[in-house]
């Protein structure tokens, strides 16, 4: 046991264990220090640990991670990562970083707080910016959001970060997040060319909420990927369902796939089951849009969604076809202008 967190800072590192006999755990109750290893130098390779993180009162994405990885040129693989508040594998403003094989799992040995999606946790991410960075793989399981690549200010710049092959369970948010957040939605910043294919996501129940001002609390998540602002992403290969179990509002493209403001992309060769509310979303892909451009719909195969199979609010540019809904509650497509 460690009372706090490991900073490296130097390059060429190589930090390794031997699998779930390799046993570190952070006692640290302070945010700063809560975080179990912090890698801050190039080239670094860190495998076969299992980590505990800290658990401060108060804590944030970039708090209490089992690994943070602050350089470029980095691998995290082969590790087991539990019992943390932030994330569980980061990447934090890096570039040609790899996270993989490694099995993360937020839910033994405490309790997310679905009264705040901020503080139910992240499994492994790609935050502030970075690009280049490939996250395959992984088993994530019982977390807020299983993935998420998304910028927090209006300097970031992510380009061709990689989601690829995970195994998602039992998320509280989201399975997998692309989004580009900023306080001006037409400036710089971007997060484009991203790739989300060939995961496995289950049951994203949306039971993380949000304070909405006075309206209380709200449930308003629960998308199996959702991409906000990401443009040029390539969404293709997965497969998802029981998604949007406890979403309450159509709020936030509440779908298996979510898509909003970004007009180019591609979502094809999916196969969604049992959304509980629409097989894909796509609302108002135009509106803050950085970028021209077309986004596809092709290919998808939906069973028994909900509502309808695949909805669009506001249309312009957007190619749907070849795509099978089955079973549905609702319509099987739905184009609607506003």
């Amino acid at each position: 046991m460690i009372t706090q967190g490991l900073i490296v800072t130097a390059d060429n590192q190589v930090v390794t264990g031997e699998g779930y006999g390799s046993f570190i755990t952070n006692s640290s109750t302070t945010a700063s220090t809560a975080s179990t290893f912090v890698f801050t130098g190039d080239y670094v390779s860190v495998s076969g640990l299992r980590v505990d993180s800290g658990s401060p009162s108060s804590t944030g994405a970039n708090q209490s991670c089992g690994i943070s990885i602050q350089g470029n040129y980095s691998k995290a693989f082969n590790n087991i990562v539990t019992d943390y508040l932030g994330t569980g594998i980061q990447i934090y403003t890096g570039s040609y970083n790899s996270v993989y094989n490694n099995r993360i799992i937020a839910s033994q040995g405490w309790t997310a707080d679905t009264t705040d999606h901020n503080l139910a946790g992240i499994g492994a991410s790609v935050r502030y910016h970075g690009s280049f960075n490939k996250i395959y793989g992984n088993i994530i399981q019982g977390t807020g959001t299983a993935v998420q690549v998304q910028t927090v200010d209006d300097t970031g710049l992510m380009e061709h970060n990689q989601v690829i092959g995970n195994n998602i369970s039992d998320c509280l948010s989201y399975g997998v997040i692309a989004y580009r957040q900023s306080s001006d939605p037409l400036g710089s910043y971007t997060v484009e060319h991203t790739i989300i294919s060939d995961n496995s996501i289950h049951n994203v129940l949306g039971s993380a909420g949000i304070l909405a001002n006075d309206a209380g609390q709200q449930f308003v998540f629960g998308a199996g990927i959702y991409n906000q602002g990401a443009e040029h992403s390539v969404i293709t290969g997965n497969t998802i369902s029981g998604t949007n179990a406890d979403t309450e509002y159509e709020l936030l493209a509440p779908g298996a796939i979510g898509w909003t403001n970004a007009s180019s992309g591609v979502i094809s060769g999916n196969t969604i089951s049992d959304a509980n509310w629409y097989g894909i979303i796509v609302t108002e892909p135009n509106d803050n849009s950085l970028t021209g451009g077309r986004l596809t719909v092709t290919d998808n195969t939906i069973y028994s969604p909900t509502k309808d199979g695949i909805k669009v609010t506001d249309p312009n540019d957007i190619l749907i076809h070849s795509n099978t809904v089955t079973e549905g509650a609702a319509k099987g497509l739905s184009l609607i202008h506003i």
